[in-house]
């Protein structure tokens, strides 16, 4: 099996917030949030999450 990345993580790496175009995906909203659970991730993560609803 190959596992080998065709990204080019450099390029990635090199982005900054605003060279991502993130137009297709719509605000997090109220409802969004309702639905929401939060899972333990069993000491797993490297570092956390956090968002905000704007609005």
């Amino acid at each position: 099996m190959n596992n080998t990345s065709k990204t080019d993580w450099g390029r990635t790496d090199a982005m900054t917030d605003d060279d991502i175009d993130t137009s297709d995906i719509p605000p997090l909203d109220e409802a969004f949030f309702v639905k929401a659970k939060c899972k333990d991730s069993g000491g797993y993560a490297a570092k956390g999450v956090s968002s905000s609803v704007e609005g």
